[in-house]
């Protein structure tokens, strides 16, 4: 999330992150001894990190895509990213961390913490022909089978092609009359799937020693999160099988059929769409002073989302008029998608609908000593619930300190949403003994070198105290 002290060494945190920063990750560290001697009480303000993940771009698009959102696609540029993105996917995760305190006892026998932060995940992978529409909008073939190659076309709904003094001429009444037996949306999908999740988080945990002897120590964890949904979506198609949800705080501004009532705000942040309850467990195991294993399981719960709730029914795509994503910028695009989800998606309203939290498992182990940390760590995905990692990720990594009060990181990451293997580097600056902590870490240092699969990713903290 937004810990930048672990990010660097590739997100090894269930055995090394404790105070507030292990809320979400392993609450049972809160019964570790503080990490500066004396220090019990730490503070954070405004902790950050994002990343942005793509197979279907290269770095140079990937980067027009966040730093150039004025840019433009021509038609040929349109037509070759519905190329691109065909199978392939874009992960986006943001996640802010407004404020976090925790209080550990000198002798790591307890402790607890509390922290607000905003949390975004989006995921999507396009079918080749979900990807042509949605990049060239009334321009796909789909919808316009007179103006490109009509092969697709005639292969799919069984028109006839007559053949006139050796040349070919097309039923042009025929085709025009395409769209009236247009593929279901379940066919255009199929191999589909966008999901976006952005929840609002008050979260407070408490840990607690509760076997204490020289060689051997165990602590255990429970954290719980006031959660409010602001925004949820989850499209997939697959093998038939097409389902579809959303809901939207009115504060994002998406248009709907139906108005829907307002919820809880906190007055300058979008209201939210609904809300919940999430719980987390952890165990931790300390022996001889050096060496940790961890176990947790974390967003456990659910959101009942009140506003905005649709569903969606499957039925035939026959007409569009936006003209599609205008360029790789993945927040434009979701403002464009409103177009497409009033015209492709065929919604019907609900009252409401309680989503399951993206459920994880994590285990891991670590080595520490005065010098060094190093770890290893496995999350493992419980659910398929927006939010959540399609597949397990390992990772591998420690820090070292260099100068008293330098300490870089880095590790290697594998798996989750990522096809390439991720090198993150982090450094943290802690001088006046501990008692303040700036850093810097990014999720791929390697994603400059490489031109395909980039990663754009920043993790920092500027504001974190001790005393």
């Amino acid at each position: 999330m937004s810990s930048f002290t672990a990010t660097g060494r590739a997100g090894v945190s269930a055995t090394l992150l404790s105070d507030y920063q292990c809320l979400g990750i392993n609450p049972a560290n809160l019964a570790l001894k503080p990490e500066k001697e004396n220090k019990n009480i730490t503070i954070g303000l405004a902790e950050m990190g994002f990343s942005v993940y793509s197979d279907a771009l290269n770095r140079i698009n990937l980067s027009s895509a966040i730093f150039d959102p004025g840019r433009k696609l021509s038609n040929t540029e349109k037509k070759q990213a519905a190329q691109d993105f065909a199978g392939k996917a874009l992960t986006v995760n943001i996640d802010f961390l407004y404020g976090g305190i925790s209080w550990q006892s000198n002798g790591g026998n307890s402790g607890y913490s509390f922290t607000v932060r905003e949390r975004a995940q989006w995921y999507s992978k396009f079918s080749p022909l979900a990807s042509e529409i949605m990049f060239k909008g009334i321009n796909a073939q789909y919808l316009n089978p007179l103006t490109d190659s009509l092969e697709y076309y005639f292969q799919n709904f069984n028109q006839k092609i007559d053949t006139v003094n050796g040349e070919i001429r097309i039923d042009t009444v025929g085709a025009s009359r395409l769209l009236e037996n247009a593929l279901q949306l379940s066919k255009i999908l199929d191999g589909t799937r966008i999901a976006m999740a952005w929840n609002r988080e008050y979260a407070f945990g408490y840990g607690v020693n509760i076997i204490n002897h020289y060689k051997f120590k165990l602590n255990l964890g429970l954290g719980i999160r006031y959660i409010q949904g602001i925004g949820y979506l989850d499209l997939q198609s697959s093998g038939g099988k097409y389902s579809a949800i959303i809901s939207a705080s009115p504060g994002l501004g998406i248009k709907f059929p139906e108005k829907s009532k307002d919820t809880s705000s906190l007055g300058f942040l979008p209201n939210s769409a609904g809300r919940g309850i999430g719980f987390e467990f952890g165990v931790t195991a300390e022996i001889n002073k050096k060496w940790r294993f961890a176990a947790s399981i974390t967003d456990i719960g659910s959101i009942n989302y009140l506003s905005n709730v649709y569903t969606a029914k499957d039925g035939p795509l026959q007409s569009l008029t936006t003209r599609g994503f205008t360029n790789y910028n993945f927040f434009q695009n979701a403002q464009q998608f409103d177009g497409f989800q009033k015209e492709m998606i065929l919604w019907e309203s609900f009252q409401s609908r309680r989503i399951q939290l993206p459920t994880k498992a994590r285990l891991g182990g670590s080595i520490s000593t005065l010098i060094f940390n190093a770890g290893f760590e496995v999350v493992v995905p419980l659910n398929n619930a927006a939010g959540n990692i399609i597949k397990p990720l390992i990772s591998i990594g420690g820090d070292m300190k260099i100068l008293k009060m330098i300490r870089i990181s880095s590790g290697l990451m594998n798996g989750g949403n990522y096809t390439q293997t991720l090198v993150p580097f982090g450094i943290t600056y802690s001088p006046l003994r501990g008692s303040y902590e700036i850093g810097i870490a990014t999720r791929d240092i390697f994603t400059y070198l490489r031109k395909n699969n980039p990663m754009i990713s920043a993790s920092a903290g500027f504001m974190r105290y001790r005393f």
